[in-house]
């Protein structure tokens, strides 16, 4: 189980600044109004967007991130078995 932590933390890391970002949005949100804008990659030459948008952006990615990372780290604390070496697998053939 350690070791899936492990691997979780790791495939985590860019959900963590995807979270930071987020937050960082939110404040300046909250901050400025409705007419505050932050960083967004990819929106045209400028770049920003309005800051609730890249709150919203940027808690999605999180999310996306993680479920992920927890996916992809589903198998870590897995023995390194091949088929024919599983023993919780029936055999075929009687």
């Amino acid at each position: 189980m350690k070791r899936r932590w492990v691997w979780m933390l790791v495939l985590s890391i860019p959900s963590f600044v995807a979270s930071g970002l987020a937050v960082a949005a939110f404040a300046r949100f909250v901050a400025d109004g409705s007419a505050a804008e932050f960083w967004l990659p990819g929106r045209g030459t400028d770049n920003m967007a309005t800051a609730w948008g890249a709150s919203i952006a940027y808690g999605l990615l999180a999310a996306l991130g993680f479920s992920m990372a927890w996916s992809l780290s589903q198998n870590a604390d897995r023995p390194d078995a091949t088929d024919d070496e599983d023993p919780s697998r029936e055999s075929e053939n009687p």
